[in-house]
């Protein structure tokens, strides 16, 4: 693995942000996306509270927004 250290001040903001960070080179270019512990965990928590009814297939959203329009 490979390991970025932080200065002082970024890893200040990275720790204290609840949003997707991401990391760009000296010119922008987005290099990749930090997404926050707490932000995967609400995603997992979310996956495991759903019920299987509140699931739909593609085919059957599909239809649903046809018949609605």
């Amino acid at each position: 693995m490979t390991q970025l250290v932080l200065d002082t001040q970024q890893a200040q903001m990275v720790a204290s942000t609840r949003e997707t960070i991401e990391i760009c080179d000296p010119d922008g270019k987005v290099l990749g996306v930090l997404t926050p512990a707490d932000e995967i965990a609400e995603a997992k928590r979310r996956i495991a509270s759903a019920n299987e009814g509140d699931w739909m297939s593609t085919a059957e959203v599909l239809e649903k927004l046809k018949a609605e329009s």
